[in-house]
């Protein structure tokens, strides 16, 4: 007689387990924005608290109605209030003027700082339609805004020392940065977004000054976080312009897109892929990937395992693009049942895992 304690079988072909695909019937709806401006304020635009009273503390929710009309669907945007870190003084939510900066425009969202120190405010922007927002859930029908441009104008600094500012964001296609630049891309592993830092801490008063300013292109954005801060005390004033802007000197328009990531075939192997392209910029261009068992140093990479895969571009004017792919393992195969059986009897085994997996039978007598 066979005690059959640990039973696997191959699930392909005629033992495959049954996989249910549950698809979200409700995706979001997608509108092409053809980077015309997205108004945070000014004519036509309404503004409401719906959690708390200013947006200044974590866990506000503020209601942004008619940020953009598309093809006549007018577009509502939330903006929720995550985390503060070192902030002294919340001094304006989203400023309407300025009187130490010229160049303001009501349609930006312009959140103002004093902070205590080395300083933060991280936020989340999501896009709704229009008259959807609910009371209840606190949240809205989602939709998906493609080909959006934003400009973050005024990454300088206070004019203490360290007090130079940034800003964090992901999901770009890619970023521009104006001649004679202050201001360098990097990715940061901690927040999993791309970081704009001032290299410099003096201050400037024209807030659409190039070299405090970043252009950046989103393919798509339904649900985006961002970070906001300076590296020392003192009054931080940002300045974020969902619109393609005035114009000026293109210093670094290097644009990197990710043609096909290929997930490993089996947990723990190293057989997953990457394939990019590249462009924009000035010829040649370097790479230098980072990540598990990654320190490749070509455009696309093969035999790589699960994991956040960052790879950073830079042309020969030493611009830069950043960009994180991450790979997941397909689930492991699960096998139940365990079973006393005499020779010849039958044993019913149930299974769910990824097809193509196998593993050795085993058996105690």
């Amino acid at each position: 007689m066979l005690n059959f304690t640990t039973l696997a079988s191959k699930l392909m072909h005629g033992i495959i387990a049954s996989i249910l695909l549950i698809s979200n019937a409700l995706s979001a709806q997608t509108y092409d924005a053809n980077q015309k401006r997205v108004s945070f304020g000014g004519a036509g635009v309404t503004i409401s608290n719906k959690v708390g009273t200013n947006g200044k503390t974590a866990g506000d929710l503020v209601l942004y109605e008619n940020v953009i009309t598309i093809g006549g669907q007018k577009i509502d945007a939330l903006i929720k209030n995550i985390t503060l870190t070192n902030v002294k003084t919340f001094g304006e939510f989203d400023a309407t003027t300025s009187a130490s900066a010229s160049g303001q425009n009501d349609s930006f969202f312009s959140p103002q700082f004093d902070f205590s120190g080395s300083g933060s405010w991280k936020f989340n922007i999501t896009f709704i339609k229009n008259g959807t927002f609910s009371a209840t859930t606190k949240t809205g029908t989602a939709v998906s805004l493609i080909n959006v441009v934003l400009n973050t104008y005024d990454i300088d600094g206070n004019g203490s020392t360290g007090s130079n500012q940034f800003n964090e964001f992901g999901e770009l296609k890619k970023y521009e940065l104006g001649s004679g630049t202050n201001i360098t891309a990097s990715y940061n592993s901690t927040s999993g977004l791309t970081k704009f830092r001032s290299n410099v801490n003096s201050n400037s008063t024209t807030i659409l000054a190039d070299a405090h300013r970043v252009r950046v292109y989103f393919d798509t954005l339904s649900s985006i976080d961002f970070i906001v801060g300076a590296e020392a005390a003192g009054l931080a004033y940002f300045f974020l312009d969902f619109s393609v802007g005035p114009a000026f000197s293109t210093a670094c328009n290097l644009a990197l897109s990710t043609d096909n990531a290929t997930n490993p075939s089996c947990a723990g192997t190293s057989t997953g892929s990457i394939s990019l392209t590249t462009s924009g910029g000035t010829t040649p261009y370097t790479y230098s990937w980072s990540g598990p068992s990654n320190t490749k140093t070509t455009e696309d990479v093969t035999s790589i395992p699960a994991g956040s895969h960052t790879i950073t571009v830079t042309d020969n004017n030493s611009c830069k693009q950043v960009k994180t792919i991450t790979l997941t393992d397909p689930a492991a195969p699960i096998i139940t049942g365990s079973a006393t059986a005499c020779i010849g009897n039958t044993i019913t085994l149930t299974g769910s895992g990824t097809a193509n997996t196998s593993s050795p039978w085993t058996s105690s007598n």
